[in-house]
């Protein structure tokens, strides 16, 4: 529940959008297959939860890893510094980051902001990542 409140913070929405099914249907359907990606990490950038993750990658698969564990390569090496940037400094960093993918090369508009549990400890980074077209 603390993760979903963030998250809804973050995207500003409510947070019951993700535990009725007839409530969240429509923010799943909007972002579902979108050139969108959300995720969170810990404090040690492994993934706690991914949605709508690029083809090349399931949501299963990279809970408990690092970008550079999934893939290593200039654009995973990147966002992990954006997220060490956000933890370091607590503040949202937006920058855009290029990946090899099995598509081509693509870039991203990554936005990553801190996140707090209920007593604003700093427990992570919630990242949201859009596709650009070239």
């Amino acid at each position: 529940m603390a993760v979903a409140s963030q998250i809804a913070s973050f995207l500003n929405i409510n947070t019951f959008l993700f535990f009725s099914e007839h409530l969240s249907e429509p923010f799943t359907l909007a972002l579902r297959n979108s050139p969108i990606v959300v995720a969170h990490c810990d404090l040690d950038l492994r993934y706690t939860w991914m949605f709508n993750p690029h083809p090349d990658f399931n949501s299963d698969r990279v809970i408990g890893k690092t970008d550079v564990e999934l893939d290593d390569n200039d654009g995973t090496k990147a966002l992990m510094a954006i997220k060490r940037k956000v933890i370091e400094t607590k503040l949202p960093v937006r920058e855009y980051v290029t990946f090899p993918l099995s598509d081509g090369v693509i870039t991203y508009d990554v936005f990553a902001q801190p996140i707090y549990n209920d007593v604003n400890k700093l427990i992570g980074v919630a990242t949201v990542s859009t596709e650009l077209l070239t």
